[in-house]
């Protein structure tokens, strides 16, 4: 007698979800901190596409294959890794692509320049103070 022949787990469309997710946050986590792969993200911009071809493709064979779950996660995936890649790519070739080149003057500094200022309670307060620490510099412009 013959045996129902077992469906095979579909795990491209998680494997889509992973590579988009993936893509994007190491983005910012990892590799925003060194120079070479945070100007190009090519490395990103791979994964992402990669993870969106996956998804793409496990909801394909989702398809052919039938049942509502299935085609409704291969589904569910393709969103969240279209979203990865959508994100990812409005932030590299839009929001970036806007910030300012840096000048000749930031190029040259190697920290901020000493400066002095009046504090609330009158006392003289200079950048120098807090060597050594992080600093939040705060200007508000006008009068209250």
């Amino acid at each position: 007698m013959d045996e129902p022949r077992r469906e095979r787990f579909n795990a491209w469309p998680l494997l889509g979800a992973v590579l988009g997710v993936f893509g994007l946050v190491s983005y910012f986590a990892l590799f925003a901190k060194y120079p070479a792969l945070r100007d190009s993200a090519a490395l990103n911009l791979i994964l992402v596409a990669a993870g969106f071809a996956a998804a793409g493709w496990g909801l394909f064979r989702a398809l052919r294959r039938g049942g509502l779950l299935r085609i409704a996660g291969a589904g569910a995936a393709l969103l969240l890794a279209g979203a990865c890649a959508g994100l990812l790519g409005i932030y590299v070739f839009s929001l970036s692509a806007s910030l300012p080149a840096p000048t000749e003057l930031t190029r040259s500094l190697e920290a901020a320049p000493d400066f002095r200022l009046t504090a609330q309670d009158g006392s003289t307060v200079g950048l120098s103070d807090y060597r050594g620490g992080k600093v939040l510099i705060v200007f508000y412009r006008g009068w209250w």
